[in-house]
């Protein structure tokens, strides 16, 4: 609906009664008319029509103020209004008798009061606002676990990189090359002496062995 365009309004209307009914017998062809305008008047404002004022109404309808008065009259008479005279308003309205028995919607093929079509409304407009939350509440929850997410990374890269920082601190000064081939040639040095040692020690224990084996031999032999 454009903007600034006023909302429209419906009415239900019981053709076969129109039709067919007693109006035809109880009105004439121009209250008949008068009494579709009413209907149109009381669409807008609830089942009601405000003739406080029947000149100015007669005005607006564009019809003559004695086809008005005596158009009302027979509405009264025939039991399609009843007059109210509210003091609180000052105003004095026309009810349109069964106005919520003949307002009815058609859904699905079944016919249902207005009453009903209104609360079947306002559920639907219900569990709309409900899904509108819910998906609402889902894109919230989405964005706060991506926001976890974020902050997780970061902290942990925070801790990595403290981490990191740590073991420099611990050794800020990292040995010179001359001292790295230094301190290499110095653990092979030392290699070297054990295992020459080692040998050595193995040798002169092979010889003992073998003088301890000839010597037998030549105990044997006597």
């Amino acid at each position: 609906m454009s903007q600034g365009r006023k909302a429209e309004v419906w009415f239900a209307m019981y053709a076969e009664k129109f039709l067919w009914g007693t109006i035809k017998a109880e009105l004439e062809v121009d209250e008949r008319a008068v009494w579709v305008d009413f209907l149109c008047l009381a669409a807008t404002f609830e089942g009601k029509v405000d003739i406080t004022y029947t000149k100015k109404l007669a005005g607006m309808l564009v019809i003559p103020h004695e086809l008005l008065e005596r158009s009302i009259k027979k509405f009264e008479k025939t039991n399609r209004i009843r007059i109210v005279n509210d003091k609180e308003e000052s105003k004095i309205y026309a009810i349109i008798e069964k106005w919520n028995l003949y307002q009815f919607e058609f859904l699905g093929g079944k016919r249902r009061s207005r009453k009903k079509a209104d609360a079947q409304n306002e559920k639907k407009k219900d569990l709309t606002m409900r899904n509108h939350t819910l998906e609402e509440k889902t894109l919230e929850d989405i964005r706060i676990r991506r926001d976890d997410s974020r902050k997780d990374k970061i902290r942990r890269e925070s801790e990595r990189r403290e981490e990191k920082r740590n073991n420099t601190s611990q050794n800020p000064h990292p040995p010179s090359p001359k001292k790295v081939e230094a301190l290499i040639k110095e653990k092979s040095k030392s290699f070297t002496e054990r295992k020459t040692k080692k040998l050595d020690t193995s040798e002169g224990a092979f010889s003992q062995q073998m003088d301890k084996i000839f010597s037998k031999k030549k105990e044997m032999k006597k």
